[in-house]
């Protein structure tokens, strides 16, 4: 008896899929008009090829090894997010803010931890989380009444001088009196006191630099590659230092002191202990 040969064949039709069926029965088909040389065929669940192609090609020997099954489009990979937990000691890099909330929420990660985006800077997970503050409504102020306008009121008059009659030789004449100058009087002291002396200083004539109080509160900003953080404990800035984000040669700030006052880790003294074990 004849073995059967196994239907390995699918056909494709107007997006329909027929099948399975071997090569007799799509030659019947063919035969039948039910399909064309320009329809699909898939043997053994290859690539998608024209029937007449099919048709055409040499047959295979039955020792031949199946083609590979085509997928069909890649598997879309997921791309990596810019976010860096600072977490445990060690830093966990290229997540998503979905995979960190995960993280957050499942108490893997804590409030106090660090995190940062790519270029960003460090902050706690905590801050990083919460919710942006409430706008604040600008209080409506009453108009200010008018000033009033002062009105000049002119002086009186100065009262003239009352001629009198003075005699000189050859006769009378009025002649008005000059008015006399003020004569400041010298200054009166003690008979037993002596004059008022200037007080005589040493350190007449030199500036004195008052130095800022220390820091009471611990608090930082560090930058690190360049990035200015956000405010800092020093325990941060010292889980900072042992993932060797920083090193002793960067530049924090206290908030108290100015602007453009950065100074080497390693000269603070708050702060110069954290590289010791």
């Amino acid at each position: 008896m004849e073995k059967k040969k196994p239907a390995e064949l699918r056909l494709l039709k107007d997006g329909v899929v027929f099948g399975p069926t071997d090569r007799q029965g799509l030659e019947k088909l063919l035969a039948a008009g039910r399909l064309t040389t320009d329809d699909r065929v898939s043997v053994r669940n290859a690539e998608w090829i024209r029937i007449g192609d099919y048709l055409s090609a040499p047959a295979s020997p039955r020792s031949e090894a199946p083609p590979t099954i085509s997928s069909g489009a890649p598997t879309p990979r997921k791309k990596k997010g810019d976010l860096r937990v600072l977490a445990g000691g060690r830093v966990i890099g290229s997540l998503h803010r979905d995979d960190v909330e995960r993280l957050w929420k499942a108490a893997r990660v804590g409030d106090d931890d660090l995190l940062c985006a790519l270029g960003g800077p460090w902050m706690r997970v905590g801050d990083f989380f919460a919710p942006p503050p409430a706008p604040v409504m600008p209080v409506m102020q009453p108009p200010a009444a008018p000033m009033p306008i002062p009105i000049p009121v002119p002086a009186a008059p100065r009262p003239m001088p009352v001629p009198i009659s003075v005699p000189r030789p050859g006769g009378t004449s009025p002649v008005a009196p000059e008015p006399a100058s003020p004569v400041a009087s010298p200054p009166q002291f003690d008979a037993g006191l002596s004059p008022p002396q200037r007080a005589s200083s040493p350190a007449a004539g030199y500036r004195v630099r008052v130095m800022p109080p220390p820091p009471t509160n611990d608090e930082w900003f560090v930058r690190v590659r360049g990035v200015h953080s956000a405010p800092l404990k020093k325990h941060h800035v010292q889980a900072l230092f042992q993932a060797r984000e920083i090193s002793l040669d960067n530049v924090a700030r206290h908030p108290t002191w100015s602007e453009n006052d950065w100074r080497p880790i390693r000269s603070i003294p708050a702060l110069a202990d954290i590289g010791r074990p």
